[in-house]
């Protein structure tokens, strides 16, 4: 919920359909297209917040499955369940920027949340299960 906190400020959602229609069409735009706007650092810093932001809840969804799972096979499944969460939740917030005029919704966002997301994921699925007793 924090992820939707900090991304969906200052929660000033519209019902406006011609304005949502017009923001999901320009959601399919090409990746990547709104970063080469600016400066190539500024879109790097953009880049490293956003994964920053997301590589938490990857490492709190494989602490979770590691300390939850028992055998191999069922941290295995709960890791690829846990992968597919993380992206689900980068789609989430960021088809809920849609919504929000005042923010910018864009599919390469998606792209990189997932790789922050999937980042803390593997890291800490690594860290976490190298202790592990092997079954």
């Amino acid at each position: 919920m924090v992820l939707a906190i900090v991304f969906w400020a200052p929660y000033d959602f519209t019902d406006d359909r011609a304005l949502i229609k017009r923001r999901l069409e320009a959601f399919q735009s090409m990746p990547f297209v709104r970063m080469q706007g600016g400066s190539d650092i500024h879109s790097l810093f953009q880049v490293i917040r956003m994964v920053a932001w997301f590589a938490p809840l990857g490492a709190l969804a494989a602490m979770c499955v590691a300390r939850s799972a028992c055998s191999w096979k069922t941290r295995r499944i709960g890791f690829i369940l846990a992968a597919a969460g993380v992206a689900g939740w980068a789609v989430t917030i960021e088809l809920g920027q849609v919504l929000l005029p005042s923010r910018f919704a864009d599919f390469s966002d998606v792209m990189v949340f997932v790789l922050g997301g999937w980042f803390g994921l593997v890291v800490t699925a690594r860290l976490a299960t190298w202790h592990a007793p092997v079954e």
